[in-house]
């Protein structure tokens, strides 16, 4: 059932259930997008980040995961009486998650100008599926925040080992002492 905020946003998208430029947009978050997507940010990754190239991976795995077999189940949630359930969208959840993973690949100085794109292919997806009758604008929210969310949750994790390494090495007391033992032996 469409609360305050799906009136309101639906209210301002073309509704056309047809309408081939929706259908192409929505593509983006189709399996062919999303696995060459993956492909491109493992090659583009992996040579200076494996663990981000494991988040890459894996990181759009888990979050259409999450939305079809956690969240739909769950929310149970459906936009007509015909159709199965529509919370959160995974055609959105698969975007968010493809482009997520593409911003994070690139080198960092690219990631801004990525980070923006990637903000207008999610909501370019999103008023897509909306448009064509798909989902509710709140059911492209929870796509776009479970897509996002899973890749860059996953790259954490997968970074911890390296963090707790780095930490390690720089409060490391046999490190000091023996800077110390060398110093005060050549006074």
């Amino acid at each position: 059932m469409a609360n305050r905020i799906d009136t309101t946003i639906t209210a301002q998208i073309r509704l056309q259930p047809n309408d081939p430029l929706y259908h192409r947009i929505a593509d983006v978050g189709s399996l062919p997008f999303l696995l060459a997507g993956i492909a491109l940010a493992i090659v583009f990754s992996i040579w200076r980040d494996l663990p981000r190239a494991i988040a890459c991976a894996v990181g759009p795995v888990v979050a259409v995961l999450i939305t079809e077999r956690v969240g739909k189940p769950y929310v149970e949630r459906h936009l007509t009486t015909l159709g199965g359930n529509s919370y959160p969208s995974g055609t959105v959840t698969a975007a968010a998650a493809l482009v997520t993973v593409v911003t994070l690949a690139v080198p960092i100085i690219f990631r801004p100008l990525m980070a923006i794109g990637a903000i207008g292919v999610i909501g370019a997806v999103s008023v897509a599926v909306v448009g064509m009758g798909w989902h509710y604008p709140t059911d492209a929210i929870g796509g776009a925040c479970v897509g996002v969310g899973s890749v860059l949750t996953l790259d954490a994790i997968v970074h911890i080992p390296r963090c707790w390494a780095a930490q390690r090495a720089r409060a490391s007391p046999a490190g000091e002492t023996g800077t110390r033992m060398y110093a005060s032996s050549h006074r």
